[in-house]
């Protein structure tokens, strides 16, 4: 059986004409695809991204374990839209889940009838986001392939921005919901993403299976709550102050991971309901927590006895830490906390390192909470579903955010127009929610 990297390697036979593809963003995701993508010679990649002076038109993706590096070609590299998404066979957005729509907005008087259009990571509504954008710029979005992936592909990070990144690991398979559901050119489709991700592709029927993904966003506000909630205290003057990052994965304790499986627990209800209404509803592929994991990395998890261990021996998660933030002034350590373990610090470059706060400027506040958790809430909302722990979670998280949802068990927050509810895309009914 070929590996992955035998599979990124092998190369396909050289077609007339290349494929166009570009990448939408320029996080994580955005160098290893412009690296994997732009060394198959059959492939044109272009990157529209906010900062394109940073980028090199070579990327470099490296691999652990000393795996021979990929460097590919970037073909065109540019802020403008309209000079590189006219003639893309495939638009790839990868970016937080918070900038969708705008980007969406932004590219759609330029998507080209029969192009595939989607993103790497496709929670939050992704399809009704699209939709929306087509439809302000009176474009038919029947014209095209609509795609989400429901997980993102690799666990990856960007060693030098705009040049290089460091491939940890990647999932055994690419699950993967379109719009249409049925037309003449899905078998084409799949084929053409199988060759491109190098990574066996699973169709899901319908983009809810994504929605209620047990994902990022139960993982990331679970972890954060389970590290800082006992020691935030919302003044910054009196904030905990840690003396180190702690491992956002390789550490995970027994409240975050109590936190995880709660809400993996209510994500199943939702499942369940939603079959009861829709009984010919396929959502299979919304699994508990733990098995989702299992299945998905495989031989990379050491032991997969309990979902904290699991998690903890993902060995493409074990050395991502928390996101953190330095401090250098006069705050109080605080060496009692028990939410990390202490480790001293020394100079740097003549000035005292304090410690560190959490950063709650983060994708995983600022996705997973208001086009993650509030996405939850509204579906739970809509099917009469109770959700306590993601509640908990949540008013937790709104709190941190400085922003208002949940109110009183309602989503009427002043700030809910500014998330993923699925009421902002008109979706007021479980009869729409299922179509």
């Amino acid at each position: 059986m070929l590996t992955f990297t035998d599979n990124i390697s092998q190369r396909i036979q050289r077609q007339p004409s290349k494929i166009v593809i570009t990448i939408v963003g320029g996080g994580n995701c955005s160098h290893i695809m412009a690296g994997l993508f732009g060394s198959n010679p059959n492939y044109e990649v272009r990157l529209l991204t906010r900062r394109p002076k940073e980028w090199n038109s070579q990327i470099t993706v490296e691999f652990k374990l000393n795996k021979p590096k990929v460097i590919g070609k970037i073909a065109k590299i540019s802020s403008d839209p309209l000079k590189v998404i006219p003639g893309s066979q495939w638009i790839i957005i990868s970016s937080p889940v918070s900038a969708h729509l705008d980007i969406l907005r932004n590219i759609a008087p330029f998507v080209s009838p029969g192009s595939y259009l989607g993103t790497i990571f496709a929670q939050g509504g992704f399809q009704y986001k699209v939709k929306q954008a087509f439809n302000e710029v009176r474009k038919n979005v029947s014209d095209i392939i609509v795609f989400g992936c429901q997980y993102i592909p690799w666990a990856c990070r960007t060693k030098t921005y705009g040049k290089c990144a460091v491939l940890l690991g990647h999932k055994q398979y690419l699950f993967v919901a379109k719009l249409p559901t049925k037309c003449p050119k899905a078998s084409k489709f799949y084929v053409e993403m199988k060759q491109l991700f190098s990574i066996p592709v699973r169709p899901i029927s319908n983009f809810l299976s994504i929605t209620l993904t047990p994902s990022n966003q139960i993982i990331h506000p679970a972890r954060m709550f389970g590290l800082f909630g006992k020691d935030f205290k919302d003044d910054k003057d009196n904030d905990v102050l840690y003396k180190r990052e702690p491992y956002f994965y390789g550490e995970l304790d027994d409240r975050s991971t109590d936190l995880m499986q709660r809400q993996s627990n209510e994500l199943q209800a939702l499942k369940n309901e939603s079959i009861s209404r829709h009984p010919d509803l396929d959502l299979s592929s919304v699994m508990d927590l733990k098995e989702r994991i299992v299945e998905m990395y495989a031989a990379e998890v050491g032991d997969t006895s309990t979902l904290r261990s699991t998690i903890r021996t993902n060995v493409g998660w074990t050395q991502l830490k928390c996101p953190m933030v330095p401090i250098y002034s006069s705050d109080k350590l605080d060496s009692s906390s028990p939410s990390c373990p202490i480790e001293p610090r020394d100079k740097s470059k003549g000035v005292i390192l304090k410690g560190y706060k959490p950063d709650f400027s983060t994708r995983y506040m600022w996705d997973d909470i208001p086009y993650g958790l509030v996405v939850l809430r509204s579906v739970a909302s809509l099917l009469d579903v109770e959700v306590p722990c993601i509640d908990e979670v949540l008013y937790w998280g709104q709190s941190v955010m400085g922003k208002e949802y949940l109110v009183d068990g309602e989503l009427i927050g002043k700030d809910i127009h500014e998330t993923g509810a699925v009421s902002n895309f008109g979706i007021l009914s479980p009869e729409e929610l299922f179509e």
